[in-house]
C-alpha cells in the first residue's frame, strides 16, 4: 500500500478532536470520509472543508474560497467545499469548529445511493430497516459489501460506530444473512466461534484506531 503523505496525515490529525476521519485516493487527489460520507478533499496540499447553507456563510465571512475545478468543455466547476482557514492549519483546536463543521455538513446531506445493480441490506435474511441503518453508518450500504466484509468484522464496525446498536443478535443475524440461514437456528459452536471472531476483529480496529492516534500531529 503506498504510504500516506504526509500533508495528508496531517490533514486527517487536524480533524480528529471533531471526529476521525478515513482518507481515500481520489482522481489525483484526497478525500477524507467520516462514517462513509465525504467531508473534505485534500488537492495541492490544499485542506477543503464541507460546506452547505448552515456552515457556508462562516467561511464567506473569511473570505475563504471554494474549491473549484476546470471541467473538460472549459468551464470552472465549484464544488461544496470550502478552504480551510490558514490560521487553523497548525492547532487542531481551531481547527475542530470547523472540521466540525464540515462533518455535520456531511451528514446532512442525501446518503449515496447504492452503486446500480447492488441489492440492499434490508433485503437479506434476518436483516431489516434497522440493521441497514447501522451498517449503513459502519459503511456497509449493500449485500456485497457485508460478504466481503464478513460477518464478525462487520459486526465490529457497527459496535466502534454505534455500541448499543451491537447486540450478539446482530453478529448472528449478520451471519445467517451472509449464510442464507436464520439466526435463530445457529448451532452453539457456530456461535461460540463467531464471538470469538468478533472479539477478535473488535480488538484489532481498537488497536488500529490505538495507533493512528498514538501517532500524534504530524510535525511540519
Amino acid at each position: 500500500m503506498r504510504a500516506l503523505p504526509e500533508f495528508v496525515r496531517h490533514c486527517v490529525d487536524l480533524m480528529r478532536p471533531a471526529g476521525a476521519v478515513e482518507p481515500r485516493r481520489m482522481f489525483g487527489s484526497w478525500g477524507l470520509f467520516y462514517r462513509d460520507r465525504m467531508c473534505a478533499l485534500v488537492s495541492e496540499e490544499i485542506l477543503y472543508l464541507k460546506a452547505d447553507d448552515t456552515n457556508r456563510p462562516a467561511f464567506e465571512r473569511e473570505g475563504l474560497p471554494p474549491f473549484t475545478y476546470t471541467h473538460r468543455d472549459g468551464r470552472a466547476v465549484d464544488l461544496p467545499y470550502r478552504q480551510a482557514p490558514p490560521d487553523a492549519m497548525e492547532d487542531p483546536g481551531e481547527m475542530r469548529p470547523w472540521a466540525q463543521g464540515a462533518i455535520d455538513a456531511a451528514l446532512r446531506a442525501p446518503a449515496p445511493k447504492p452503486k446500480k445493480g447492488s441489492v440492499r441490506v434490508a433485503g437479506a435474511l434476518n436483516l431489516g430497516p434497522k440493521s441497514e441503518a447501522w451498517l449503513a453508518e459502519a459503511g456497509i450500504h449493500t449485500q456485497a459489501d457485508l460478504r466481503r466484509t464478513g460477518a464478525a468484522k462487520a459486526y465490529a464496525m457497527v459496535k466502534r460506530a454505534n455500541p448499543r446498536a451491537a447486540s450478539r443478535n446482530l453478529l448472528h443475524a449478520l451471519h445467517g444473512a451472509i449464510a442464507g440461514v436464520r439466526w435463530d437456528r445457529l448451532d452453539a459452536a457456530t456461535k461460540r466461534r463467531l464471538d470469538d471472531d468478533a472479539a477478535e476483529a473488535l480488538k484489532r480496529l481498537e488497536s488500529k484506531a490505538k495507533s493512528v492516534a498514538a501517532k500524534g500531529p504530524v510535525k511540519r
